[in-house]
């Protein structure tokens, strides 16, 4: 820590949790919400830089990074299309935290995606791209899981909403699961629930488990875990 900035850098890790590598050298600028682009070759990240929080870009090979976004108030955790094409995040222009997209090359403007008195964090787009999952919070049941369809009339619907927390949502590659995150059981626990019936959701994690990820095929789903190992720390899908 340096004066009231967190060091931070990007590393790699193997199966049995052993650092094999890193992205750039560590960062004094508060680095956050690190997503991978798909084709491996850039990694959107949050950072504060002179007081501004904004989203940036950085490059695998070098570890460069480049402004993203520009605005004079907070954009902050981006994720990446399917096609690596666009990039969503969050940013509080309007007061509270709304839903925005822009080309991941920086060309062209920013295009609002969704606007409401609620705040909202984008998590995950579908594999075809049709739908996106979101956080948003609700005075009274806490952060759900809401999914905003980018087709037709686009009206957004809630996919899990409890007076439990619900957060971190990610599509399976073939979309047809959703693996999240929820505290209904004292301590944040790792779930899977079929999309988009909602129906028939099962536990994956038992010991406490966070930032679900799906491995490419969709045959295992990694996730964080206290003494993580690597039978804990990924189940394979039946």
């Amino acid at each position: 820590r340096t004066g009231n900035s967190m060091r931070r850098r990007l590393a790699w890790f193997d199966r049995s949790g052993k650092e094999v590598g890193t992205l750039g050298t560590p960062d004094e600028n508060d680095l956050n919400n690190p997503e991978i682009s798909p084709d491996g070759r850039r990694v959107a990240v949050s950072r504060i830089v002179q007081g501004n929080t904004d989203v940036w870009l950085v490059e695998a090979a070098r570890g460069v990074f480049t402004r993203f976004s520009f605005d004079a108030a907070a954009e902050i955790c981006p994720i990446w299309s399917v096609d690596g094409s666009q990039i969503a995040f969050s940013s509080n222009r309007k007061s509270v935290y709304d839903l925005y997209q822009k080309a991941s090359n920086g060309a062209g403007s920013e295009e609002s995606l969704l606007e409401s008195s609620q705040a909202k964090y984008p998590l995950a787009w579908s594999r075809d791209s049709r739908f996106l999952l979101y956080a948003q919070m609700d005075p009274k049941t806490n952060r759900d899981l809401w999914v905003l369809p980018l087709f037709g009339e686009r009206k957004p619907f809630p996919f899990v909403n409890t007076s439990f927390v619900e957060a971190n949502g990610q599509f399976s590659p073939d979309g047809r699961l959703v693996a999240y995150i929820s505290n209904e059981s004292s301590r944040y626990e790792v779930y899977v629930q079929p999309f988009p019936s909602g129906s028939g959701r099962y536990q994956i994690s038992w010991h406490g488990g966070n930032w679900p990820r799906w491995r490419r095929d969709g045959k295992e789903l990694f996730y964080f875990t206290i003494a993580a190992t690597p039978d804990t720390a990924a189940r394979q899908r039946e």
